[in-house]
């Protein structure tokens, strides 16, 4: 997914500022940034667009999207799923971001051809602290590289979410100034608990996007061309302020920050015969 044109700008400036900004003990530099807000309100979308955009600077290495939990499989199999697939696709990644990688990486694939079945701890330290570390003299870190894990409350229970981030930070420290990590999620209480241990909160700095007060701007934009594509697909010329001004702030006050109710308002909106009827329609709920 990707932010719509023109919206959570500031969002993005804030990211792509995140190499001088702080952690929340304000000493040392943030080596990873939590990014958190409630469902529906763009986290994925905003993950989406900076992952793009850091590939395009040659400054990505990797991200991982983890798709909402759909109830339909046990907690024992989002657990194996968390484990057994998050380290090496974020290798396999990192070896196509990075050449210099490969070589590194399918050395430790060669000498041992079970590695994809050791722990999660064993995993990171062979095929992606080790190769890092490895080059000593390349130019390739002159700027951090992005580890990007996106919806990382939607897969596994309480403790593997917590047994991730704790390793999340002991690779961070250790990859200081080559590999930084963008963690994307709601602010579950376990995870905002684990954020704030000594160990993480040192070098973490934390972004609440219920704090971005440019949100309603964004859904005006977003709404405002939704409606226009309303408008050209129904070849209506006629009514040059429709849907009213009053209407578009409705809905972005009902929003309340959430562009998956501007979405659901857009769906419907199409869905309404008469286009004198979506205000009254609204009305009704």
């Amino acid at each position: 997914p990707r932010c719509h044109p023109g919206t959570r700008i500031a969002v993005l400036q804030a990211l792509d500022d995140w190499p001088q900004t702080r952690s929340a003990e304000d000493s040392n530099p943030s080596h990873i940034l939590w990014l958190f807000g409630p469902d529906k309100v763009g986290k994925s979308a905003i993950a989406g667009s900076y992952a793009a955009a850091q590939a395009k600077k040659h400054r990505l290495a990797a991200s991982f999207f983890f798709p909402p939990n759909s109830g339909s499989s046990t907690i024992e199999d989002e657990n194996e799923r968390l484990e057994k697939y998050l380290i090496p696709t974020i290798a396999f990644q990192m070896a196509f971001s990075i050449p210099e990688l490969q070589p590194h990486i399918a050395q430790v694939i060669e000498k041992d051809p079970i590695i994809f079945h050791r722990s999660p701890e064993t995993q990171v330290e062979q095929l992606i602290t080790g190769p890092v570390l490895s080059l000593t003299t390349s130019p390739t870190f002159r700027v951090p590289r992005t580890i990007i894990i996106d919806g990382l409350d939607n897969c596994g229970d309480k403790d593997a979410q917590k047994h991730i981030l704790a390793i999340i930070g002991d690779t961070a420290s250790r990859l200081v100034g080559r590999i930084k990590f963008l963690i994307v999620s709601r602010p579950e209480d376990h995870l905002t608990t684990a954020f704030n241990l000594p160990a993480l909160k040192s070098i973490t700095h934390s972004m609440d996007l219920m704090d971005d007060v440019n949100v309603f701007n964004d859904l005006r934009v977003f709404l405002k061309d939704g409606f226009e594509q309303i408008r050209a697909a129904r070849g209506i010329k006629t009514e040059p302020s429709w849907p009213e001004e009053q209407f578009i702030e409705l809905i972005v006050f009902q929003s309340r920050g959430s562009f998956g109710y501007a979405r659901i308002a857009l769906d419907l909106s199409r869905r309404v015969q008469a286009i004198n009827k979506v205000p009254f329609f609204f009305d009704l709920i």
